[in-house]
């Protein structure tokens, strides 16, 4: 509806102007999605950030789960750098990101190529950016791993993604 909203047919547009004012709140209208209903698309160029402490108790917890128990993650180098966060922790965060905020609820993920072109340790706050590209059937987004340290970025890449009728 919001799409229609858009037309350059000025009857479509005022028709779905006034559905839109009349039944989705403010807040529906201006992030796109109404929850537990079908999903309105978000627009490419939409944003989204998440910011985030990894600490010692996240690393031991995700190394619990999935059985990940390599020495780089709990013990800090010979140069004294702290231990290494497990790459698929930080894409688990920017999946948080995805299946939550945006597009958010009844996303699924398709398709994935991650970089990590820098380790982030333990006890970094990162910045976790998310950006939508392209909005068809598939929706297209780039995502970038940021720690706020000193603005390393040590994960990006980019995603395909459905969203689901919930």
């Amino acid at each position: 509806m919001v799409e229609l909203a858009r037309d350059q047919n000025p009857r479509v547009k005022n028709l779905a102007e006034i559905f839109l004012a009349d039944l989705c709140s403010e807040e529906q209208r201006n992030f796109k999605t109404l929850k537990n209903t079908s999903p309105l698309l978000p627009e490419a160029g939409a944003t989204e950030s998440l910011e985030r402490t990894i600490t010692k108790d996240d690393v031991e917890a995700f190394a619990r789960l999935t059985g990940d128990t390599n020495t780089v993650h709990f013990e800090s180098s010979d140069d004294g750098a702290p231990p290494i966060v497990h790459g698929a922790l930080l894409n688990g965060i920017v999946s948080s990101v995805i299946g939550t905020k945006l597009p958010g609820e009844g996303t699924i993920v398709l398709s994935q190529n991650i970089r990590f072109p820098k380790p982030c340790f333990v006890g970094d706050t990162i910045v976790v950016n998310i950006e939508i590209t392209k909005v068809r059937k598939i929706i297209s987004c780039t995502y970038k791993v940021v720690t706020k340290r000193d603005d390393s970025v040590v994960m990006d890449g980019d995603a395909k993604l459905v969203v689901k009728k919930l």
